[in-house]
């Protein structure tokens, strides 16, 4: 029936994604894995510590108020410039997240902006993607991480050209997983309805 095709549809599309994660960490790997890991971000990122917000919260406006797990809402003050990666700070401290545009950033998260010289703003993100920042986490029940220790962090840069190949691998991949995700979605609602029928 339609349910259990749905069913196994979605669990085919699940797979689907875990193998394209893990193609883009092969794909690195294969790249990068033999460079040598010798420059501290101290050396290429400017870290922004995220602050209170000053006024309130508003479900519209010219800049998104992000956390650690994305935005939050929005206002008119900007902390933060686009191009740029969040970080968390504590909880949600392995889940790397890209802002095109500028924004304002509170005190639970860190942005990172890279010397653009040295490294792309995508690569710096999909670096960040593949890194382990629990490793980093000294606090146990609820995980932090502070600048000093992400300052000390160690990273190769790799050839500006072989970034920019990367980031085109990587983003294409971005794009395969969001048509999925669009699709798990519609099978989604597709269960719902069916199973609303039977109820």
């Amino acid at each position: 029936d339609k349910v259990w095709s749905a069913y196994r549809l979605k669990e085919s599309y699940k797979k689907l994604l875990v193998a394209t994660d893990e193609m883009v960490k092969s794909q690195f790997i294969e790249m990068f894995g033999g460079l040598c890991q010798d420059t501290p971000w101290s050396d290429v990122v400017t870290i922004t510590n995220g602050k209170a917000y000053p006024e309130e919260y508003q479900e519209e406006g010219a800049y998104p108020i992000c956390g650690s797990g994305g935005i939050m809402c929005y206002g008119e003050k900007k902390l933060c410039n686009g191009n740029t990666t969040i970080l968390g700070r504590k909880g949600n401290i392995n889940n790397p997240i890209f802002m095109e545009s500028g924004y304002w950033i509170v005190d639970t998260a860190f942005s990172i902006d890279v010397d653009k010289a040295k490294l792309h703003p995508k690569f710096f993100y999909y670096w960040c993607c593949q890194y382990d920042f629990t490793k980093l986490n000294k606090q146990g029940v609820l995980p932090s991480l502070t600048r000093k220790d992400l300052e000390k962090v160690k990273m190769a840069i790799p050839q500006m050209r072989d970034q920019l190949k990367f980031v085109s691998i990587a983003e294409q991949a971005d794009k395969s997983k969001s048509v999925i995700q669009k699709a798990l979605v519609y099978l989604n609602d597709i269960q719902s309805d069916e199973l609303g029928k039977i109820a």
